[in-house]
Formats: structure tokens, C-alpha cells, sequence
């Protein structure tokens, strides 16, 4: 097979192809955590996103710093992405978990049951 043949093929997956992170599995069980420890996770994750964002931004802006070429920074340029989209899931997930709708829900469903 052609390297351009195995290129195209790899372009042309959609998205929904992919397989399922550890933290997209994670959220399925979401719900059955305690409201408080749901929120220290989440802050954890959310620290942890803005290191990965941080770093992954400093090795592209010191190799754009060495006049290196966009598309030699393509990979870096979409992890970011990534880790950007994840962060700010993140953020409005926290925030919800907050909020008191969600902690009646958890306390009607969950509380002692778990």
C-alpha cells in the first residue's frame, strides 16, 4: 500500500471511529460519586489539563521561536486543541457540580447508596 494510500485512510476515519479515554469511560460512573469528591476530582483533572496546555504551549511557542515551520508543529498544534477542549469540559462540568440541582439529584438518587 502506497504511504499516501495509508495517510488518506487515516484522514478519512471519522471521529466517532476512535476508541473511548480513560476519562470518557470515567464519566459514565460520574453520577455515583459523592458531590464533593466529584469536585476535587475535577479540579485535580483540571490542573492537571492546565500543566499539559502550559507545556504543550511553551514547545510551540520556543520552536516558533526558532522560526520553525507551522506544519512541523501540526501534532502539537492539535494536542493543544485537545487538551484546551477537555480543559474547558472541564471547567463547565465543575461548575455544575456546584450547583445545588445537582446535589438534590445526587442526594435523591445516591446518598447512602454508594
Amino acid at each position: 500500500m502506497p504511504s499516501g494510500s495509508r495517510s488518506q485512510a487515516i484522514l478519512d476515519e471519522p471521529p466517532t471511529r476512535t476508541r473511548y479515554p480513560l476519562f470518557g469511560v470515567a464519566l459514565s460512573l460520574f453520577m455515583v460519586l459523592p458531590p464533593e469528591e466529584a469536585s476535587d476530582l475535577l479540579r485535580q483533572r483540571l490542573a492537571a489539563l492546565t500543566a499539559a496546555a502550559e507545556e504543550i504551549g511553551a514547545t510551540i511557542r520556543r520552536a516558533r521561536d526558532q522560526d520553525l515551520a507551522w506544519w512541523f508543529l501540526i501534532e502539537e498544534d492539535y494536542r493543544l486543541a485537545k487538551v484546551e477542549a477537555e480543559r474547558a469540559f472541564v471547567e463547565r462540568l465543575a461548575a455544575s457540580v456546584t450547583g445545588d440541582d445537582y446535589h438534590q439529584a445526587w442526594n435523591h438518587h445516591f446518598k447512602g447508596k454508594t
